[in-house]
């Protein structure tokens, strides 16, 4: 999968969080990634470059922050992903209707260990048995010695 980190590039905490998130994104579960920090070049156009890494990324991961909600590219890009990925990193309120109906991972209050399993989980989703479960319906034996005649 193709994500793209989208964050507050005017806080150093925010710049570390999403620099966090896509070394775990890369290096850990192999996906591509697209980072501001480390993929806009100088001469680049900002909303050009914005446009072809929302098209190019088949996720948008969201570093939701107090000032990632303050920039004022915040609902060009929430508007425009195809599929988001919300990561609260700061206990706040989503307030702003745009954003107030996503669901999202919070890893606030986490230490490291918790926060980057928590993380990996999360982009792997629930996973599939390859096996057939159990069955849980009685069995047909158990429901005719039950039935009433």
């Amino acid at each position: 999968m193709k994500f793209f980190i989208s964050y507050s590039t005017q806080n150093e905490k925010d710049i570390q969080s999403a620099k966090w998130v896509e070394w775990v994104l890369r290096e850990k579960l192999g996906h591509e990634t697209k980072i501001p920090e480390q993929d806009l070049k100088p001469g680049n156009n900002f909303m050009e470059s914005l446009h072809d890494a929302l098209n190019w990324a088949d996720v948008v991961v969201l570093i939701i922050t107090k000032a990632y909600l303050e920039t004022r590219f915040c609902r060009e890009e929430v508007s425009n992903a195809k599929k988001l990925f919300p990561i609260k990193f700061e206990n706040l309120r989503f307030d702003e209707e745009l954003l107030s109906n996503l669901a999202y991972l919070d890893l606030c209050d986490l230490n490291e260990c918790e926060a980057n399993e928590t993380l990996v989980s999360a982009i792997k989703g629930v996973e599939r048995p390859n096996e057939q479960p159990p069955c849980t319906a009685p069995s047909c034996q158990d429901r005719n010695e039950k039935r009433i005649r």
